[in-house]
């Protein structure tokens, strides 16, 4: 049905992949789980980048709206002096 190999990371951590290829040697299966890791570590990266982007874009927008609190005081206190 499918084979099941067994992986154990330096840190001791265990995986388990199962595939139904036939046949399959180990050296391939290890690229797989290499590959899906690069990905995973991919998608890290990229949430990190949306994170602190997002973060920056909050600061941005806090600022851009005092600015316009404080013109818009200013326009209506002008207004009332007149």
């Amino acid at each position: 049905m499918g084979d099941c190999f067994k992986f154990t990371a330096k840190n001791g951590r265990i995986d388990y992949l199962v595939t139904n290829k036939e046949n399959p040697t180990r050296e391939y299966v290890k690229s797989i789980m290499n590959a899906r890791w690069s990905v995973e570590v991919y998608h890290r990266e990229v949430k990190k980048i949306v994170v602190l982007n997002a973060a920056r874009l909050a600061r941005v927008g806090r600022k851009e709206m005092r600015v316009f609190i404080i013109l818009c005081q200013g326009i209506l206190y002008f207004d009332y002096t007149i």
